[in-house]
């Protein structure tokens, strides 16, 4: 069985940060403020997945959906 394993504190311009692994893994970028978000989520040559996690659903709702 392979686990998960979660990074948590990954800079956006790391290996881990900038290209796809393949199993059970997240890596955690912390964003600044949302504008950071944004930044971070279209700083990429690939079309991978991201996510927003946030517990003020106005603002993740403003930008994201």
């Amino acid at each position: 069985m392979i686990e998960l394993t979660v990074f948590g504190g990954v800079d956006s311009g790391s290996t881990i940060g900038r290209e796809e692994i393949f199993g059970p893994v997240l890596c955690v970028i912390a964003a600044n403020d949302e504008q950071h978000a944004i930044e971070l989520a279209n700083d990429t040559i690939y079309g991978l997945n991201a996510s927003v996690l946030t517990n003020a659903r106005r603002p993740g709702g403003r930008s994201f959906g």
